[in-house]
């Protein structure tokens, strides 16, 4: 029964290797001791798709060849990289990814997990990466949030209802370069979930009831691509994005982008 299915593979199978009895691990062993360097899986598939004469096995790998060659010669020096081989790198986009627990063109020996990590491990960096950032917002929306209260009381306090000056100033030092700007607003994972304009990064002035202060700027939002994505600072009417559009909101100043393509200006036709 298994004979039967690896002739049905092996019919549908249109890329070959001429390597012969030697093993992808011998070649490179062999190339190793000759030369000092060892290669790249996409060095050693044209190695091992090649024959004595230079031309390769059959039109397939001519083709893939080919690609490999123009990829590798599109790569600039400073991102090129000598490891045998990465995940989602050049060989995997041209001829598929890797199957769990192999690493294909390298032979038998290297495995995902010898080159790049166990997936589990990996998983649990990022988690640990996205728990202590969710810490941290956290933590400083907490802070925004009394210093919020302690502005409340302190305003309640006054006569004819001024809000006392506050000492602090704005420690980004290009903050005010991004008023007037149009701008994206990213959430707490870094995607995108409005564009909006920059109206004031002024620490002094009063917008949803507080201080902008340090680390917010007043933005207008103008449109969004995430309706239920939640605000960092709310008040009674606006939770949300969909609540928020047309209307002026706070957003913290790591989480805004400068829209690129926005602010090339465009030649009037002559």
């Amino acid at each position: 029964w298994r004979s039967e299915v690896n002739r049905k593979n092996k019919g549908v199978q249109n890329i070959f290797h001429c390597a012969g009895t030697q093993t992808f691990a011998d070649i490179r062993k062999a190339e190793l001791k000759k030369s000092g360097q060892d290669m790249d899986r996409l060095e050693l598939f044209i190695v091992t798709h090649t024959r004595k004469d230079g031309i390769p096995v059959n039109s397939e790998c001519a083709v893939a060849i080919e690609k490999i060659q123009a990829l590798k010669q599109s790569q600039s020096s400073a991102s090129s990289s000598q490891t045998m081989a990465s995940k989602y790198d050049i060989y995997s986009q041209l001829l598929g990814e890797d199957k769990p627990g192999r690493v294909r063109g390298l032979g038998t020996g290297p495995t995902p997990a010898t080159l790049w990590g166990r997936t589990t491990d990996i998983l649990k960096d990022e988690n640990k990466k996205l728990v202590d950032r969710v810490k941290d917002l956290e933590e400083r929306i907490t802070k925004l949030e009394r210093t919020d209260s302690k502005f409340q009381d302190e305003n309640d306090s006054l006569d004819g209802g001024v809000a006392p000056k506050e000492s602090a100033s704005v420690t980004k030092k290009d903050a005010h370069s991004l008023t007037s700007k149009r701008v994206k607003l990213l959430d707490m994972y870094g995607s995108q979930v409005a564009i909006s304009i920059v109206m004031s990064t002024d620490p002094m002035k009063i917008v949803m009831g507080r201080p902008i202060g340090q680390d917010l700027c007043e933005v207008v939002v103008l449109l969004t691509n995430k309706v239920d994505s939640p605000l960092f600072i709310k008040d009674h009417n606006r939770k949300s994005m969909k609540d928020a559009i047309g209307s002026h909101i706070l957003w913290f100043l790591e989480y805004v982008q400068l829209d690129f393509k926005s602010q090339i200006t465009k030649k009037p036709k002559v």
